[in-house]
Protein backbone atom coordinates (compact mmCIF):
# COMPACT_ATOMS: atom_id res chain seq x y z
CA UNK A 1 0.00 0.00 0.00
CA UNK A 2 1.51 3.33 -0.90
CA UNK A 3 0.61 6.74 -0.71
CA UNK A 4 -0.58 8.85 -4.11
CA UNK A 5 -0.12 12.07 -2.45
CA UNK A 6 3.19 13.19 -3.89
CA UNK A 7 2.28 11.69 -7.30
CA UNK A 8 -0.96 13.38 -7.36
CA UNK A 9 0.42 16.57 -6.26
CA UNK A 10 3.15 16.68 -9.04
CA UNK A 11 0.75 16.46 -11.36
CA UNK A 12 -1.72 18.79 -10.35
CA UNK A 13 1.26 21.22 -10.58
CA UNK A 14 2.31 20.48 -14.17
CA UNK A 15 -1.14 20.45 -14.97
CA UNK A 16 -1.11 24.18 -13.62
CA UNK A 17 1.93 25.59 -13.98
CA UNK A 18 2.19 28.84 -17.05
CA UNK A 19 -1.18 27.94 -17.66
CA UNK A 20 -2.64 30.77 -15.91
CA UNK A 21 -2.21 34.24 -14.44
CA UNK A 22 -0.87 32.83 -11.60
CA UNK A 23 1.87 30.94 -9.67
CA UNK A 24 1.00 27.40 -8.87
CA UNK A 25 2.85 26.49 -5.38
CA UNK A 26 2.48 23.53 -2.87
CA UNK A 27 4.18 25.66 -0.18
CA UNK A 28 2.92 29.21 -0.63
CA UNK A 29 6.22 31.89 0.33
CA UNK A 30 5.84 34.52 2.45
CA UNK A 31 5.03 38.04 0.67
CA UNK A 32 3.33 36.87 -2.17
CA UNK A 33 -0.40 37.70 -2.71
CA UNK A 34 -2.10 36.47 -5.37
CA UNK A 35 -1.47 32.49 -6.07
CA UNK A 36 -2.85 28.91 -6.76
CA UNK A 37 -2.17 26.72 -3.65
CA UNK A 38 -2.24 23.30 -4.54
CA UNK A 39 -2.77 21.51 -1.08
CA UNK A 40 -5.05 19.24 1.58
CA UNK A 41 -4.98 15.89 0.09
CA UNK A 42 -6.79 13.68 2.15
CA UNK A 43 -7.23 10.19 1.43
CA UNK A 44 -8.91 6.91 2.13
CA UNK A 45 -8.04 3.44 1.72
CA UNK A 46 -9.62 -0.17 0.61
CA UNK A 47 -8.17 -3.08 -0.40
CA UNK A 48 -9.65 -5.37 -2.57
CA UNK A 49 -9.05 -8.76 -3.38
CA UNK A 50 -6.18 -8.00 -5.14
CA UNK A 51 -5.81 -4.30 -5.65
CA UNK A 52 -5.69 -1.34 -3.35
CA UNK A 53 -8.04 1.46 -4.45
CA UNK A 54 -7.80 5.40 -2.75
CA UNK A 55 -10.42 7.44 -2.63
CA UNK A 56 -8.43 11.17 -2.53
CA UNK A 57 -9.66 14.87 -2.43
CA UNK A 58 -7.36 17.30 -3.32
CA UNK A 59 -8.08 21.15 -3.08
CA UNK A 60 -7.01 23.95 -4.83
CA UNK A 61 -7.16 26.86 -3.45
CA UNK A 62 -7.10 30.10 -5.59
CA UNK A 63 -6.02 33.87 -3.88
CA UNK A 64 -6.50 37.20 -5.58
CA UNK A 65 -5.86 40.14 -3.43
CA UNK A 66 -6.87 43.98 -4.31
CA UNK A 67 -6.01 47.06 -2.78
CA UNK A 68 -9.09 48.30 -1.78
CA UNK A 69 -11.98 47.33 -4.22
CA UNK A 70 -11.98 44.29 -5.95
CA UNK A 71 -14.37 41.88 -7.50
CA UNK A 72 -14.45 37.74 -7.80
CA UNK A 73 -14.36 38.00 -11.65
CA UNK A 74 -10.50 37.51 -11.65
CA UNK A 75 -10.30 34.56 -9.39
CA UNK A 76 -13.65 33.14 -11.19
CA UNK A 77 -11.64 33.27 -14.50
CA UNK A 78 -8.51 31.46 -12.76
CA UNK A 79 -10.71 28.80 -11.22
CA UNK A 80 -12.64 27.75 -14.51
CA UNK A 81 -8.77 27.81 -15.98
CA UNK A 82 -8.10 25.74 -12.86
CA UNK A 83 -11.38 23.20 -13.59
CA UNK A 84 -10.62 23.01 -17.50
CA UNK A 85 -6.67 22.27 -17.36
CA UNK A 86 -7.53 19.34 -14.59
CA UNK A 87 -10.34 18.09 -16.29
CA UNK A 88 -8.62 17.79 -19.60
CA UNK A 89 -5.54 16.07 -18.03
CA UNK A 90 -7.44 13.80 -16.24
CA UNK A 91 -9.52 12.86 -18.62
CA UNK A 92 -7.20 11.16 -19.89
CA UNK A 93 -4.50 8.98 -18.80
CA UNK A 94 -2.46 11.33 -16.54
CA UNK A 95 1.29 9.61 -16.19
CA UNK A 96 1.32 9.15 -12.03
CA UNK A 97 3.99 7.01 -11.09
CA UNK A 98 3.02 3.56 -9.61
CA UNK A 99 -0.60 4.62 -9.60
CA UNK A 100 -3.36 4.85 -11.97
CA UNK A 101 -6.62 7.24 -12.27
CA UNK A 102 -9.69 5.38 -12.49
CA UNK A 103 -11.58 8.56 -11.95
CA UNK A 104 -11.66 12.60 -11.40
CA UNK A 105 -14.61 14.41 -10.72
CA UNK A 106 -14.77 18.10 -9.82
CA UNK A 107 -16.63 17.52 -6.11
CA UNK A 108 -17.25 21.37 -5.71
CA UNK A 109 -15.99 25.02 -4.48
CA UNK A 110 -16.30 27.89 -1.82
CA UNK A 111 -16.10 31.20 -2.12
CA UNK A 112 -14.73 33.26 0.60
CA UNK A 113 -13.83 37.21 0.96
CA UNK A 114 -11.80 38.34 2.73
CA UNK A 115 -11.70 42.51 3.93
CA UNK A 116 -9.35 44.32 6.13
CA UNK A 117 -8.75 48.39 6.11
CA UNK A 118 -6.37 47.98 3.24
CA UNK A 119 -6.72 45.14 1.03
CA UNK A 120 -10.00 42.85 -0.16
CA UNK A 121 -8.64 39.17 -0.87
CA UNK A 122 -10.70 36.75 -2.72
CA UNK A 123 -10.53 33.38 -2.51
CA UNK A 124 -12.02 30.10 -4.31
CA UNK A 125 -11.36 26.55 -3.37
CA UNK A 126 -11.95 24.32 -5.48
CA UNK A 127 -12.02 20.22 -4.81
CA UNK A 128 -11.44 16.98 -6.74
CA UNK A 129 -12.00 13.88 -6.01
CA UNK A 130 -10.01 11.14 -7.66
CA UNK A 131 -10.05 7.61 -7.13
CA UNK A 132 -7.04 5.90 -7.83
CA UNK A 133 -5.60 2.38 -8.11
CA UNK A 134 -1.68 1.12 -7.12
CA UNK A 135 -0.31 -0.48 -9.84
Amino acid sequence: MKDPSNEVIKAFYSELNGKTTLTPYTMVPSGVDDYIFIGDFTTNGDIAKDKYITDNTVTVEIVKTYRGQGTKTAVNADANIVLQNIRDAFASTVALTGFTVIVTTWDGSNDFVEETDEFKIFRKFVRFRLIIEEN
